[in-house]
């Protein structure tokens, strides 16, 4: 089914929602068939199975409340014959307390009956878990026995292989090749890929009408100033004079300083990158404004607030002479508002960008709250575009085949849905601003044709996507106290595969101690030693 995607937030809604649902469906359908699982003897099984856990369960309860009860006893009893041999001996010319300590003794030996009665109750018990826990392992290994042949299919492209039923104009690569990357390099401007600062976690390739876009997360390290502090304690006497004269008394201080030093730090970002030739001059940014989602009036007034100060802006800019490049307001003041992209370079390209009909179709995903609202910045640089929102700061664009695998048939099932149906809903939104723009849907790029060899099969962004797979442990220099970068570097193609080096960048840490002087209550200078680390670069 072909979707107009004019209006994208209408387009989910109403087809595209419901159809990426039932082709995720179908696809699991079709793996079950390839798989040739029993799917009711594994049902059977599991029901089998969950039977025991619930019996285990019940049986470590009676366990539990037998110990318990045990224990009391226990203790009971200690406590009784304390009484009794107490009461013995205090009352041994008394009749009543020792017709007590012989009570008291009977009430011990019934305890003690008891105790031996639960032990071997509580035996019996644990025996029986022990073979309920038996039982149940052996019918969950029947069970992973049952569902292995559909496990072993579940591989890292599904969810674009999904995506890739839907007739829609968004495509999915099945992997990130040299060619495409070339091609959002040479002639949309993409960077390569050489900061040692910054390392590709996931990146996923496709296109939107022949124009290419990337779905990146990096690892970038960066600096913050981390204050270090240190204390000491320090005392003194001092003579004071009181009513009856004059006393010693004695006094504590504590003295804290502290130093401000850099200090590395890591974080990861998810972002889409989208190339297109569309108002090819134009840069412009928007953050969320947090005026979105509000009640009408509320809204209502905060827009005319800032549309006031939008006013006088223009109002100055207008005395320039360059019509291109100073500011001129769209009267559509909750868009201008709202959505924001005032700082834009290029009036003319903006306002072939944001027509009346892509106004309406962004307010509309800003506005909704359902599924994110406005959650997204908004970048343009020329001919790439960077979008990058909340929600998919949170997602995990690159689930393992591993965490799909499971040995109950409708768990599996369950989860593999759900994924998907979160991964089209996360995926889309970032790329709703973008479709929104009906320019961006008429401009149809067609890709470079390049007949030189390149130097590898894919791209530096997927040999580090492929090194930050791996325990960097393996990679990690010995004497490194952070996380660590990798870079990759290519050392020769061959005809499957891409020789490389990867280059792991971190920090060693070493310890220093600053002495800072601070003057104490005692009227005296008092050096307070702080901690604190220098970290300086290692290359593995």
């Amino acid at each position: 089914m072909v979707v107009d995607l004019l209006e994208p937030l209408k387009a989910y809604n109403s087809s595209l929602n419901e159809e990426h649902k039932n082709n995720t469906i179908e696809y699991f359908n079709s793996l079950v068939v390839k798989s040739g699982i029993d799917i009711e003897a594994n049902k059977e099984t599991v029901k089998k199975y969950y039977k025991v856990v619930d019996d285990i369960k019940n049986v470590s309860s009676a366990i539990s409340k037998k110990r318990g009860l045990k224990t009391f006893l226990i203790i009971m009893t200690i406590v009784l014959s304390v009484i009794a041999f107490g009461l013995f001996y205090l009352g041994i010319e008394l009749y009543i307390p020792i017709i007590s300590a012989i009570t008291i003794a009977g009430l011990d030996v019934l305890f003690i009956i008891l105790i031996r009665k639960l032990k071997k109750e509580i035996k019996a018990l644990l025996e029986n878990k022990n073979e309920l826990v038996t039982k149940s392992n052996e019918l969950k290994s029947l069970a992973e026995q049952q569902m292995k042949p559909l496990n072993i299919l579940f591989d890292w492209n599904m969810p674009n292989d999904i995506i890739n039923m839907s007739n829609t104009i968004i495509k999915m690569d099945k992997f990130f090749d040299i060619n495409k990357y070339i091609y959002l390099k040479d002639k949309f401007g993409l960077d390569d890929n050489s900061d040692p600062t910054i390392s590709t976690l996931h990146v996923q390739s496709g296109e939107i009408l022949g124009n290419p876009f990337l779905i990146c997360k990096d690892l970038r390290q960066t600096w913050f100033d981390k204050v270090y502090t240190g204390s000491i304690t320090i005392h003194w006497t001092e003579r004071i004079k009181t009513k009856d004269g004059w006393k010693t008394v004695h006094r504590s201080q504590v003295l804290t300083a502290s130093v401000t030093k850099p200090c590395p730090q890591y974080n990861d970002c998810t972002y889409l990158v989208y190339g297109n030739e569309a108002a090819s001059n134009l840069v412009f940014s928007r953050k969320p404004s947090n005026l979105s989602g509000l009640e009408e009036k509320k809204q209502d007034k905060k827009v005319a607030k800032e549309a006031k100060k939008l006013d006088t802006r223009a109002k100055k800019e207008l005395m320039d002479n360059d019509d291109t490049t100073n500011y001129s307001r769209f009267s559509n003041d909750e868009f201008e508002v709202i959505f924001g992209g005032t700082d834009r370079n290029n009036e003319l390209e903006y306002r072939l960008l944001f027509t009346p009909l892509a106004q309406r179709n962004i307010l509309d995903i800003l506005n909704n709250s359902k599924p994110f609202g406005d959650d997204f910045h908004f970048n343009k640089h020329k001919k790439l575009n960077f979008i990058q929102s909340k929600h998919s700061q949170s997602f995990d664009y690159k689930k393992s085949p591993s965490w799909f695998r499971g040995f109950d048939y409708e768990e599996v099932k369950k989860k593999f849905i759900e994924y998907n149906d979160k991964y089209f809903e996360a995926f889309y939104f970032d790329l709703a601003p973008l479709i929104s723009i009906p320019l961006y849907q008429q401009t149809k790029t067609k890709e470079y044709i390049y007949d030189e060899v390149y130097e590898a099969n894919v791209p530096t962004y997927e040999h580090e996507t492929l090194a930050n797979g791996y325990n960097p442990g393996l990679f990690k220099h010995p004497k490194s106290a952070t996380t660590v970068i990798l870079k990759s570097k290519i050392d020769r193609k061959l005809s499957g595969a891409d020789e490389i080096t990867i280059t792991a960048h971190s920090f060693e840490a070493i310890e220093h101690v600053d002495i800072i002087m601070k003057m104490g209550g005692d009227g005296r200078l008092h050096g307070v030693p702080v901690k604190w680390y220098e970290y300086l670069p290692l290359v593995q």
